[in-house]
């Protein structure tokens, strides 16, 4: 799809959506009331109808033809090997092992006396 030229038709049907608003909010704040008739109504009912009409286009131009995100970049892959973690690195690592085989040693030890 031609970006350019969408870009262009929907800059140009959102000015006149503005437009028909700017209209309308002047002839609605503007309106004397004693001097109402039927050409001041007929000319806001157009208005209303002009921006219901440019901002249907425009969500319709979005609904149809909204371009598509490029799709992000992939982070690159590890570039080298996971690192294993050894007790001698890590001293958490370590003390987390050593807990582990109390607990299990713990467990063991009740188990034998559940079994006598």
């Amino acid at each position: 799809m031609n970006m350019k030229l969408y870009n262009a038709a929907h800059s140009r049907i959102h000015s006149m959506a503005m437009e028909a608003l700017a209209r309308l909010e002047a002839k609605l704040n503007s309106v004397d009331p004693t001097a109402l008739n039927k050409d001041i109504v007929d000319g806001i009912v157009q208005d209303a109808a002009d921006l219901a009409q440019f901002e249907g286009a425009l969500l319709t131009m979005q609904q149809y033809f909204r371009p598509t995100p490029a799709a992000p970049a992939q982070p690159p892959g590890p570039s080298e090997e996971p690192i294993i973690v050894t007790p001698e690195m890590s001293p958490t690592y370590k003390k987390s092992i050593e807990d582990k085989k109390i607990k299990s040693g713990a467990i063991s030890k009740r188990k034998k006396k559940k079994d006598e």
